[in-house]
């Protein structure tokens, strides 16, 4: 029993009402749930129409807030004559529907955020509290308060308003994206909210006099209705109305709202879907066009890539594409024959920089017209490139006719050609490689005439050669070759060998020639023939020559040691040697480095060195020669133009070949041409040595004619370093009694 209210002078007792409070439970819930239900339609319409909305949807569910209030006072019965203040039942509503409001302005913005949330809870916490002492007041009851306790019961408000409205903004976000589960979430979180709530009037009633009964101290116990309970009654009336009225009105909203959606969804649906339509049609059409575009560039770039722009005429990629083709039909077509020409023209590069590139175009176009016109329908002619051509021939007879239209082309190409007012004569070097079932590969039918035709260019251009195995055979030993060259750099298996230059008149050594071997570790020692062709086509001869030069150098310094009188050193040096723009420098610093005196070293060229590159060798041997390097052409007499070279180039040795001298007997023709030589020499104040004697006759006959230096067999072949060291010890090499000649 707890002291709890004064109303005129009477002390009032009262107990708990249960069913009170189930009853105040179940409008708290509907009203709740009614209020979100507002919140969720304000929340749905356009900013604009949203203040009147939210100024009546404020009124209602404040209204129905405070008839749960009047509820709440219901569960009490006063004694008969209470009076009943309406100035302040109206203000603790105008309470109740102003914090309403203000609730609903908040938690439907958009933008909300807890800073918002926390200013919205207080008021309305606030608002409670103070609509409910208000009624109490208009009730002229007076309840005691207790600041602790009241603190406590305004601190609980705020929190349980604060996450109630918290809870609505997470749910009408919620609400307004695609997500079916948010209305069944309503009804659960309004019994949360009011179960709370309850828990609230619970606490209040623990600590309040029971409101089952009163027990009045006077004489009187009769027990009367309450002057408001007319009004009591027509409050809960209407706000079962209001609350019937604002839940029919959010059905039919949210009915509405909701088929609005639908149909706006529907709208939006086909409005799409027709965009699409046409962003397809409008697709199709843009990829239509470009799919005619790209094939006609496919067009285009197919007759571009296989089309050779300077004669018209198909090229490398067209002709491998028509032997795969061809090749998979092989085997269903075995009666007839097939062979691919491989044609390339003998000194092109020649004619090319003469007339200049576009007349060699027109010398181009006019092979190619001669090629076309010899071909059938069935034949195919293509410019592989540069100055290649090919031939795939149809020859349906017999497997010989290949080899008559291939000597047909070699004599179509032979007659002269008019170009620029001009006549020229080419020549081709052809490979005919026969297609027969054993290939497979197109790149395998082009290699083997490749091969071919190389093998005609090496035999002296201007024939046809048919492709054997052997030929492939050669190939692989010529890669294998090229490997254990490389090979034999890198690990220098390279040596010297000497021959002795020998001055007739008395036997004694004049100089050596340093002549290379390759010492293979499993082909033993291998000559010079060996090998220097292969060096001189890839190149490698230039680090071959640098090597030959710089050790010929080296050791020769070690042999002027062992003479009394000075040696001279003859070397042979290669074309790519001399076109090297480097070359120059390289000479100098070698004598710089080894000691090598430059009157003593004679470089030996031949006439190919000199034909490669006129310009640029005849400043090249000027600048040798201003050192003191003496020039010494080699193999003289065996060219097409050796006295025009010895007229045009410095040279001070002439270096008669041996072939003149081992017909000496039997061709006296050789014997004058010898004698014209050395008398030519000495007239242009040159010298003159001899190579290839290897016989008394020829040696007594060679210095009879007034021939001085030679080196031969019949005085030493090719040594070692060491042995050479004894040949210098040696006055003489002669091997036999002759009468020497005096000098001249």
């Amino acid at each position: 029993m707890y002291p709890a209210f004064e109303g005129q002078g009477l002390q009032l007792t009262m107990t708990h009402q249960p069913h009170g409070v189930a009853a105040v439970f179940l409008l708290m819930l509907l009203t709740m749930f009614s209020s979100f239900r507002f919140a969720e339609a304000l929340a749905s319409l356009e900013e604009a129409h949203r203040g009147i909305w939210t100024l009546g949807a404020g009124a209602i569910a404040g209204y129905c807030r405070f008839c749960v209030q009047l509820c709440f006072l219901s569960l009490f019965q006063v004694p008969q004559g209470t009076s009943f203040d309406l100035l302040l039942f109206a203000l603790a509503l105008l309470v109740t529907v102003g914090s309403r409001t203000f609730v609903f302005r908040n938690i439907i913005r958009q933008d909300v955020r807890l800073r918002l949330l926390l200013p919205s809870s207080l008021v309305e916490a606030t608002a409670i509290l103070s609509s409910q002492l208000l009624l109490l007041g208009a009730s002229h009851f007076r309840y005691p308060i207790r600041p602790l306790k009241f603190a406590i019961t305004f601190f609980l408000a705020t929190a349980f308003c604060f996450s109630s409205q918290f809870l609505v903004a997470i749910l009408l976000r919620r609400a307004a994206k695609p997500w079916r589960g948010t209305r069944f979430v309503y009804p659960v979180a309004s019994v949360l909210a009011a179960t709370a709530v309850t828990y609230l009037i619970g606490m209040w009633g623990r600590n309040a006099p029971s409101p089952q009964r009163f027990f009045l101290d006077s004489q009187s116990t009769q027990l009367q209705l309450p002057p408001f309970a007319v009004p009591l009654a027509m409050g809960i009336a209407v706000l079962l109305l209001c609350v019937a009225h604002a839940g029919l009105f959010l059905y039919w909203r949210s009915i509405r709202w909701s088929r609005g959606l639908a149909e706006a969804e529907h709208e939006k649906e086909i409005a799409k879907a027709l965009a699409e339509q046409r962003a397809m049609r409008m697709q199709n059409e843009t990829l239509l066009e470009e799919i005619r575009e790209r094939k006609r560039a496919e067009a285009k770039l197919a007759a571009f890539a296989f089309t050779d722009p300077v004669t018209n005429l198909h090229n490398r990629s067209y002709l491998n594409d028509r032997l795969r083709t061809l090749l998979q039909k092989k085997g269903a077509r075995t009666y007839a024959y097939h062979a691919l020409l491989y044609i390339d023209l003998d000194n092109f590069k020649s004619a090319n920089d003469m007339l200049g590139h576009a007349q060699g175009d027109a010398l181009l176009k006019e092979v190619a017209k001669r090629l076309r016109n010899l071909a059938t329908e069935e034949d195919v002619v293509v410019r592989l490139g540069g100055d290649e051509f090919a031939m795939l021939l149809n020859c349906a007879s017999d497997a010989g006719c290949a080899q008559r239209f291939a000597h047909q082309a070699l004599t179509a190409l032979e007659r002269p050609l008019e170009i620029a007012g001009n006549s020229f004569h080419l020549s081709a070097s052809i490979g005919l490689c026969t297609i027969d079932a054993n290939y497979s590969d197109p790149d395998l039918v082009v290699r083997d005439a490749d091969l071919a035709m190389y093998s005609a260019k090496r035999e002296g251009g201007a024939r046809v050669t048919v492709f054997v195995q052997e030929m492939y055979t050669n190939m692989l030993r010529g890669i294998e070759d090229r490997k254990e060259l490389k090979r034999a750099i890198e690990e220098e298996e390279f040596v010297l060998w000497y021959q002795p230059l020998v001055d007739m008149r008395d036997g004694s050594i004049y100089g050596s020639e340093a002549l290379i071997r390759w010492q293979h570790p499993v082909r033993g020692l291998l000559g010079p023939y060996t090998f220097i062709r292969l060096a001189e086509e890839t190149g490698h001869i230039i680090e071959i020559g640098n090597w030959v030069l710089r050790k010929a150098c080296s050791d020769f310094y070690k042999f002027q040691e062992k003479s009394s009188k000075p040696l001279l050193l003859s070397l042979n040096v290669s074309s790519k040697q001399l076109e090297l723009p480097g070359y120059f420098d390289l000479l100098t610093r070698t004598l710089e480095e080894t000691g090598m005196p430059a009157s003593q070293l004679q470089l030996e060229i031949t006439e190919s060195i000199l034909m490669s590159e006129p310009a640029l060798m005849g400043p090249l041997l000027q600048r040798i020669r201003a050192l003191g390097i003496k020039i010494a052409f080699d193999d003289f007499g065996t060219g097409y133009s050796s006295l025009s070279y010895i007229q045009k180039f410095p040279v001070d040795t002439l270096k008669i070949d041996q072939s003149f001298v081992r017909s000496l007997i039997d061709s006296p023709v050789n014997g004058k041409i010898i004698q014209f030589i050395l008398g030519m020499s000495e007239a242009l104040d040159m010298s003159v040595s001899v190579e290839g004697v290897e016989t008394e006759f020829e040696a007594k006959t060679l210095l009879g004619f007034g021939c001085r230096i030679a080196q031969g067999f019949l005085y030493s072949r090719p040594v070692e370093k060491e042995k050479f060291f004894g040949l210098l010890k040696q006055k003489s090499l002669i091997p036999y009694e002759t009468i020497r000649l005096p000098a001249a």
